[in-house]
C-alpha cells in the first residue's frame, strides 16, 4: 500500500489515531524514564592445572608419595571436561533454590568466553540492582568455586592434586544494561504500532460498512421515486390504447348500428315510413343514410 494513501487513511480517522499515537509516545517516554532498569556485573575465573609432583619427589618424600593423587580430571590434559561438569551443577536446581531463598537474581550465565575451552571461565549476572546484581555475583563465584572443588573430590583426592579456581577480575561494579532499556521501550513501540494499525483497519472496515449501507439505502429510494414516474407515463398509454381500443369498439358497434340503421330503414322506407322515423337513425352518418334512404325505392320498385 502507498504510504501517503496510509497516512490519508489514518487522517481521516485521526479521532482514533491521534489517541493511540500519543498512547504509545507516553508509553515509550515510559519505558525509556521510568521502566524497571536492568543491571550487570562479572567475574572472570582462571582454572589452573595443579603442581603434579615428579618421580624423583615422591621417590624422595615419603609424605608426599603417600597423599592421595586420584583426581579423575586430571586424565585429561585439559580443563573442558571439568569446565563442563562445572556448569552443569552451577545452572542446577540446587543453586536456583539458594538464589531464590537468598532474594537474590537468578539470571546468569556462566561458560568459557566465546564458548572456547581456554581454561577461562566468565561469569555474568544480570539482577534488577546494582546491590542485588554484585551480591549474586560475589555468592555465585563461591558457588563456583566449592563446586570445583567437590567434584574433583569423589576419589578423596589431596589438595595437593587439585585444579584450582584462580579468579582474575570482579566481581565488577555493577553497570546498567541500558540496551535493556531500549528493548523495552521497542516492545511498547512495537505493541502501540500494532495496536494503532488495527483500530484504523477496524474504523475503516466500519466506515467502509457504512458507505455501503448508505449506498444501498440510496439506490433503493432511488427505486421508489423512478417506479411512480415510470407508472406516469405509462398510464397515458395504457389509457391511449384503452381509449384506442374503446374507439374501435365504438366504431365498430356504429358500423352495426349503421348496419342495422340502414337495414331497418330499408325495412321502414319499404313499409312507407318517413326515414327520420326510422329507428336506429343517426344523425352524424346522413350521408350514409341519405345513400340507403336512395336506394330504398329502386329496392322497393324491384
Amino acid at each position: 500500500m502507498d504510504p501517503l494513501t496510509v497516512l490519508k487513511t489514518m487522517w481521516t480517522h485521526k479521532w482514533v489515531t491521534i489517541p493511540l499515537v500519543l498512547l504509545t509516545v507516553v508509553a515509550c517516554a515510559y519505558g525509556m524514564l521510568w521502566a524497571p532498569r536492568s543491571y550487570e556485573s562479572r567475574a572472570t575465573f582462571a582454572l589452573a592445572m595443579p603442581s603434579v609432583p615428579s618421580e624423583e619427589q615422591l621417590q624422595d618424600d615419603p609424605e608426599l608419595a603417600a597423599k592421595n593423587a586420584d583426581n579423575p580430571y586430571l586424565r585429561w590434559r585439559d580443563t573442558s571436561l571439568l569446565a563442563q561438569v562445572v556448569i552443569a551443577r552451577v545452572n542446577s536446581t540446587e543453586v536456583g533454590e539458594k538464589l531464590e531463598e537468598r532474594g537474590l537474581a537468578s539470571d546468569f550465565e556462566l561458560m568459557p568466553p566465546d564458548g572456547t575451552s581456554s581454561g577461562m571461565m566468565n561469569l555474568t549476572v544480570e539482577g534488577p540492582s546494582p546491590e542485588i546484581t554484585t551480591e549474586t555475583v560475589t555468592f555465585l563465584s563461591e558457588e563456583f568455586t566449592r563446586i570445583m572443588r567437590d567434584v574433583q573430590k569423589v576419589n578423596q583426592a589431596d589438595d595437593l592434586y587439585l585444579i584450582e579456581a584462580l579468579p582474575i577480575s570482579g566481581p565488577a561494579p555493577a553497570q546498567e544494561v541500558f540496551s535493556s532499556r531500549l528493548r523495552f521501550t521497542a516492545i511498547l513501540g512495537v505493541v502501540g504500532m500494532v495496536l494503532l494499525f488495527g483500530a484504523v483497519s477496524l474504523a475503516e472496515s466500519i466506515a467502509a460498512s457504512r458507505r455501503r449501507t448508505r449506498s444501498a439505502a440510496a439506490a433503493s429510494a432511488a427505486g421508489r421515486h423512478e417506479v411512480p414516474a415510470s407508472g406516469s407515463v405509462s398510464e397515458p398509454v395504457s389509457g391511449q390504447r384503452v381509449e384506442a381500443r374503446s374507439t374501435t369498439a365504438r366504431r365498430s358497434t356504429r358500423s352495426g348500428a349503421t348496419g342495422s340503421s340502414a337495414s331497418s330503414m330499408s325495412d321502414g322506407a319499404a313499409d312507407g315510413q318517413p326515414i327520420d322515423a326510422v329507428p336506429g337513425y343517426n344523425t352524424r352518418r346522413k350521408d350514409r343514410v341519405l345513400e340507403d334512404a336512395i336506394t330504398v325505392p329502386h329496392i322497393v320498385g324491384r
